[in-house]
């Protein structure tokens, strides 16, 4: 059901993302908000340079997408006022700017707890927690790297429990386990 007429998304944390600019190329009405700035323009493109927290518009969306982006809230490693931000007031933000019936998509580091000044890696109870009562989880895959870091492959949740995405454990290239997610407002 991802057909672009007369659907409004939100990309939270687009700033090196081209999901934007691509989802508002093919016609959706899509709005972007990050603490830094995004460089591409389109007329079906809204961008907020400011904390979700702050974001006033009244209007809601038919789908939040966020690629690698929750978990970096309120570490202040992007930008140092945002330190301190509450995790779970963004999450209840993002639940409150959706439509009934529509939905979250977005991606995090799953495995071993574990964080760092830059990034948390949660654990699936922990996202599953964060909007546990607020919203229905529809489906939830795992990934997680292979081979000496150099293959991502699909794997179960009972598998992504033991992954560390501790920064010694993860090579050159970030995280070694990642959870994406769609959930759906009730």
């Amino acid at each position: 059901d991802f057909n672009g007429v007369n659907k409004r998304i939100l990309e939270f944390g687009c700033f090196k993302s081209y999901l934007a600019i691509e989802l508002a190329t093919i016609g959706y009405d899509v709005t972007g908000i990050d603490l830094r700035d995004y460089s591409f323009k389109h007329p079906n493109l809204r961008f907020f340079k400011i904390n979700i927290l702050n974001y006033m518009d009244e209007e809601k969306f038919d789908y939040i997408t966020s690629i690698s982006t929750i978990e970096h809230i309120g570490l202040g490693y992007y930008d140092q006022n945002e330190k301190g931000t509450d995790l779970n007031k963004v999450c209840e933000k993002l639940v409150s700017l959706l439509k009934d019936g529509g939905k979250l998509i977005f991606t995090v580091p799953v495995g071993m707890r574990y964080q760092d000044h830059f990034l948390r890696s949660f654990t699936r109870d922990e996202v599953i927690n964060l909007f546990k009562g607020h919203l229905e989880l529809v489906k939830e895959t795992y990934f997680r790297r292979y081979q000496n870091y150099q293959y991502w492959i699909r794997c179960g949740k009972n598998d992504i429990k033991q992954v560390s995405n501790d920064r010694e454990d993860c090579g050159p290239f970030g995280v070694n386990g990642i959870g994406c997610y769609v959930w759906k407002k009730k």
